[in-house]
C-alpha cells in the first residue's frame, strides 16, 4: 500500500516537472527503488492468497497480467501521449492510487515474527536489514535446489534485459524493418506466445516436475534466440510464392511467439519453485534477495552488452546469448539429477 501510494504521490509531481530533465531523472530513480521494495513483498504474497493445491495457477494469472500491462503499456504510451500529452502522468498517479485501494480488498497477510517483534523501525533498520539479508541468504545456502532455481531465474533476467539493450540497434540497424513491423512480427507474436505458455504451463506441469519443465523452457528459448538472427541473414532459398523477406519475417514471428511461450513456462515455474520451496516466515527474504540479485547481475550484463555491440555484430551478441542459455538448460538438467539422487 504505501510503495503505490509514493508512486502515485512521484507520477503527481512529475506533471508539473515534467519539463525538467533533472525532476525526471530523479523521478526516475526514486520509481525504480520504490518498484524494487514493492516486487518482491507483491510476489511473496503470492501464495497467502493463493486457494490450496493452486499456487502454480495463481502464478500464471500473475504473471500474465504483469505481462499483459507491460505489453499494453508500450502499446498505448506513444497515442496516449500524444493525445493527452503530460496529463499522461495524472492519469498514472491516479491508477497507482486506485491500486492503492484495491490493496485494502485483499485478504490479510499472515503477521511474521519481524512483524510481531515490533523492531525499531528507524534506530535498528539497518542492522536489522543486515541481519534479514543474511538470514535469507543462509536459508538459500542450505537449500540446493532454491540455488539452481535461482540461478535460472537471474540468467533468464540478465538475457532479457540484454536484449532490450540491443533492441534499438537491432531494429533500425540490422532488420531495418519500422516500428509497426515491429509490433506486427515481434512484439504481438511475443505476447502470444506468452499467453498460451501460460496454459501449456498448466497442462505440461501434470507431466513433468517444474524443475524439468524451468530446463525444458530453457532448452527451447536458447534455440529460438540462437535462429532468431540466421533467419535473418541466411537468405531464403524456398520461395514458395513468398519473397524472401515475407518469409523472413513470418520465421521471425514463430521465433518470437517460441521465445515468448518458453519465457512464461519458465518463469511461473520456477516461481512457483520458489514459492513452495521457501518457508512461510523466509519467503519475503528470499524473494527479497532474488530480485536484488537480478538487478546485480542485469546491469552489468546491460552494461557489458552495450559496450561489445560497438565492436560485435548483433547477430552473434544474440546467438552468444542464445549458447549462453543453452548451458543454463544443460548445468539445469545436470545438477537436477545430482539433486534429486541426493
Amino acid at each position: 500500500f504505501s510503495t503505490n501510494l509514493t508512486r502515485s504521490v512521484l507520477m503527481f509531481f512529475l506533471f508539473f516537472l515534467a519539463d525538467s530533465i533533472t525532476a525526471v531523472m530523479i523521478a526516475a530513480f526514486l520509481l525504480s527503488t520504490v518498484s524494487n521494495i514493492y516486487q518482491p513483498a507483491e510476489n511473496a504474497s503470492v501464495p497467502t492468497v493463493s486457494a490450496r493445491g493452486q499456487l502454480f495457477l495463481t502464478n500464471t494469472v500473475y504473471m500474465f497480467t504483469i505481462y499483459i500491462s507491460i505489453f499494453t503499456g508500450y502499446a498505448f504510451s506513444g497515442p496516449f501521449l500524444s493525445a493527452f500529452g503530460d496529463v499522461v502522468f495524472l492519469i498514472s498517479s491516479g491508477l497507482f492510487f486506485v491500486a492503492c485501494i484495491i490493496n485494502l480488498t485483499l485478504p490479510s497477510l499472515n503477521p511474521t515474527q519481524w512483524q510481531m517483534d515490533q523492531e525499531h523501525l528507524i534506530s535498528g533498520s539497518l542492522k536489522q536489514t543486515v541481519l534479514h539479508f543474511r538470514e535469507g541468504v543462509d536459508f538459500i545456502r542450505k537449500h540446493p535446489m532454491i540455488i539452481l532455481t535461482i540461478f535460472q531465474v537471474v540468467f533468464i533476467f540478465s538475457m532479457e534485459r540484454a536484449i532490450v539493450a540491443v533492441v534499438p540497434d537491432l531494429v533500425h540497424n540490422f532488420l531495418q524493418i519500422s516500428l509497426e513491423e515491429l509490433s506486427l512480427f515481434i512484439i504481438t507474436p511475443l505476447g502470444f506466445g506468452e499467453l498460451i505458455g501460460g496454459l501449456a504451463g498448466n497442462v505440461l506441469k501434470r507431466r513433468y516436475s517444474k524443475r524439468h519443465i524451468v530446463n525444458m523452457g530453457l532448452f527451447i528459448h536458447a534455440f529460438a534466440m540462437i535462429l532468431f538472427p540466421l533467419v535473418w541473414t541466411v537468405p531464403a532459398f524456398l520461395n514458395g510464392g513468398l519473397t524472401s523477406n515475407a518469409l523472413q519475417l513470418i520465421a521471425m514471428s514463430v521465433l518470437a511467439f517460441t521465445s515468448g511461450l518458453a519465457d512464461v513456462i519458465i518463469i511461473i515455474s520456477a516461481q512457483t519453485l520458489l514459492h513452495e520451496q521457501a518457508s512461510e516466515d523466509k519467503r519475503g527474504r528470499v524473494v527479497g534477495n532474488v530480485f536484488a540479485l537480478m538487478n546485480l547481475v542485469g546491469v552489468p550484463v546491460v552494461l557489458f552488452v552495450g559496450g561489445i555491440s560497438a565492436h560485435l555484430s548483433i547477430t552473434w551478441i544474440i546467438v552468444i546469448m542464445g549458447l549462453f542459455l543453452l548451458l543454463a538448460s544443460v548445468i539445469g538438467f545436470r545438477w537436477s539429477k545430482k539433486v534429486d539422487i541426493a
